[in-house]
């Protein structure tokens, strides 16, 4: 309550039942900000500008309902006097001197018993709690059930307020949590999809005390807006978050709203996440994911987000399952392999088959590998066939009885003859040194010496390159460097630490 209203606007107050809620409309200061430049919020309801009752209630902090069909100053309904000043957060400055007139606005006259205490305290109705939630409940006497869940939902939009919340939900008690949920569930989608309100909901998901029916209530509100979050930049998280937290309800949702988009959202941005996500958590439900990249698989596996899902498809699902075994039948045909081998994206698919497939798997690789000596050297000194020919060594000698004969005829074909040698022709190579010092790794027995011949023939040209000193760091970790420095007349200290040195190109 305050003081009595002028006769200006008592007139719009008559035949109108509704004139309490019509001024019960919000402020949205912006902080530090002069109470002269406040807008107040109003809607006329006639053609004659209406004014705002000093002492009217009004609801802090918040912006409710639809735009106003009019904006009003503070200053043009408590007429000219002299304003203070609105702190950061609700903290009322009272203006420095009594006559000073700087933020005088003509308008109607204020009230002489509003206008006595103006300078010393806040208009009434403008007395502001300390912390945005607070305000929020300091408000919530004088709104509906709607306007509460829209203040809230705005609330979450500001920065402080998600902040505010977030740091509430550390301590949060079971009634606040469901109070909460009972806010935002109209309006989850769209929270999702925003900067702030992101933060409150990942924060409330990922909360211990929430109970399950309430992960459940936001997980049900998801339906219908599957595709549209899992292509928002931040809807993917949430949705990523619920099917951590509750995969069971949203195993049909992602089905149902996903399915025949599956390739699209693949090669999304944001939209693979989803997908990996599903991949990791929901194995036993993704046939359907399964199926539509069977259809897609090469140019998924060449695609900068797609091949993301293929890998994650190799690493957690079952190889023995019909929908993987057709995928890997395509996958693995010769002439989709050595476009695999070569591609920037392509090589990580390869090498995650390399990293998790089976012995069938490994020997369809390696086949590629054994083509011949022209086609070994391309694939040996490519920035990506070197990755995946090194991965290959590494997987062959982890499995030797298995793959022996395969180990064998590629570590052969690398080592090459008396007259000719692989080994050498890329030894000094941007890329092919790193295979020959995996080779110098993995080789035993009779390998070994043949390998200490080829590094003698180098000789001095190991120690006059930057990739050759690397080489023989290799040398040394596996033959030691008394063994084997002799040998070539290389010296401890030509072998010392290499951390400062960078690959060069020929």
């Amino acid at each position: 309550p305050g003081p009595r209203m002028t006769a200006s606007c008592s007139e719009g107050r008559e035949g109108n039942e509704d004139w309490r809620d019509g001024h019960q409309l919000p402020w949205h200061p912006v902080h530090p900000v002069k109470v002269s430049e406040v807008q107040l919020n109003t809607r006329p309801f006639h053609q004659e500008t209406a004014l705002v009752a000093p002492g009217a209630p009004m609801a802090v902090a918040t912006t409710l309902g639809r735009r106003p069909a009019s904006t009003l100053k503070l200053s043009e309904h408590l007429g000219s006097g002299t304003m203070g000043t609105l702190g950061t957060l609700g903290t009322w400055l009272p203006a420095a001197s009594a006559s000073s007139s700087a933020f005088a606005v003509p308008g109607p006259k204020m009230p002489e018993a509003f206008a006595a205490t103006s300078a010393s305290r806040p208009p009434p109705g403008l007395e502001l709690p300390q912390t945005l939630l607070e305000s929020f409940h300091a408000a919530r006497p004088r709104l509906t059930k709607r306007m509460k869940r829209m203040a809230l939902t705005n609330l979450i939009r500001t920065p402080e307020g998600a902040e505010e919340i977030s740091f509430k939900l550390d301590s949060a008690t079971h009634s606040f949590c469901a109070e909460l949920v009972a806010a935002i569930l109209p309006e989850l989608p769209n929270l999702a999809c925003d900067l702030h309100g992101i933060q409150v909901l990942s924060k409330l998901l990922a909360l211990p005390t929430l109970s399950q029916e309430l992960r459940c209530k936001l997980a049900q509100l998801l339906q219908g807006s599957i595709l549209k979050l899992t292509k928002d930049r931040y809807g993917c998280w949430f949705v990523q978050q619920a099917i951590q937290h509750v995969p069971s309800e949203l195993q049909e949702m992602i089905q149902a709203e996903l399915k025949g988009k599956i390739f699209v959202c693949s090669q999304h941005l944001h939209g693979n996440f989803v997908l990996q996500k599903c991949v990791e958590l929901l194995p036993g439900s993704i046939s359907f994911i399964i199926k539509e990249l069977k259809n897609h698989v090469l140019e998924a596996a060449l695609h900068v987000y797609s091949c993301r899902v293929l890998q994650r498809l190799i690493e957690h699902c079952k190889h023995e399952r019909p929908d993987m075994a057709g995928l890997f039948d395509i996958l693995l045909r010769p002439d989709t392999l050595q476009k695999l081998v070569l591609d920037p994206y392509g090589n990580n698919v390869v090498r995650a088959v390399l990293a998790c497939g089976n012995r069938q798997h490994v020997q369809k690789i390696v086949k590629v590998f054994l083509c011949g000596e022209a086609e070994l050297i391309v694939y040996a000194r490519n920035r990506h066939g070197s990755l995946v020919l090194e991965r290959c060594l590494e997987s062959l000698n982890c499995d030797q009885k298995e793959l022996l004969t395969e180990r064998n005829a590629l570590m052969s074909a690398i080592l090459g003859t008396e007259d000719a040698s692989l080994f050498s022709q890329i030894a000094l190579d941007r890329f092919g040194n790193y295979i020959v010092q995996r080779t110098i790794e993995v080789c035993e027995g009779p390998e070994q010496q043949r390998v200490q011949e080829l590094l003698n023939g180098l000789g001095h040209k190991l120690r006059r390159s930057v990739n050759g000193r690397h080489i023989l760091q290799a040398a040394r970790k596996k033959f030691g460097s008394f063994a084997f420095g002799s040998t070539l007349g290389v010296t401890p200290a030509d072998l010392t630490d290499l951390t400062d040195l960078t690959d060069l190109t020929d």
